[in-house]
């Protein structure tokens, strides 16, 4: 099964599951330097991605605290986002739904932490292989891919990390 978890902040990620292969296909979302989503670059990306049998994104809403402008631009590039994922076979997630079964048991301040934890226990060899912080956006689309094949009753062993622009590997 081959499952997509979505990420969708400034920050965010793409994160292709591939429970067959064993492997992590991961691409951080493109924005053009003006912040607004690179639509060109995502819809290349998803030809990149296996054919996913789900694609899980993550619902969002405005936080305290944002400004006007902040929020219109953020629900600007979420919208964008859902248009060009329009004809996949999209699926929207709370993030306390995938929260709750991953970061059962685990320790941490807050989400952030936990979900950190969690992604060290799971990928040990990953994030030892990398010297810098594994970014948030990636560990969260991650997990929400995880939970998806959890959620789907299928076993997951991801043995290959593979970063489509190779971001992380700089």
């Amino acid at each position: 099964m081959v499952v997509i978890g979505i990420d969708s902040g400034k920050e965010g990620y793409f994160c292709e599951l591939n429970d067959v292969e064993g492997t992590c296909r991961y691409l951080k979302i493109p924005y053009r330097d003006d912040g607004i989503i690179n639509g060109w670059r995502v819809k290349k990306a998803f030809n990149e991605f296996n054919n996913a049998h789900k694609i899980e994104l993550e619902k969002v809403r405005g936080r305290g605290g944002w400004g006007a402008t902040a929020c219109f631009n953020f629900g600007k590039n979420y919208g964008m986002l859902l248009g060009l994922l329009h004809s996949e076979p999209l699926i929207f997630v709370n993030p306390q739904m995938w929260q709750k079964m991953q970061h059962k048991n685990t320790s941490g301040a807050n989400a952030k932490e936990k979900s950190a934890s969690v992604f060290s226990s799971v990928n040990p060899t990953f994030v030892s292989e990398h010297k810098r912080k594994i970014p948030d956006g990636l560990i969260d689309a991650f997990l929400i891919a995880r939970w998806s094949l959890i959620d789907s009753c299928v076993v997951i062993v991801t043995g290959k990390f593979i970063d489509i622009e190779g971001e992380l590997d700089e």
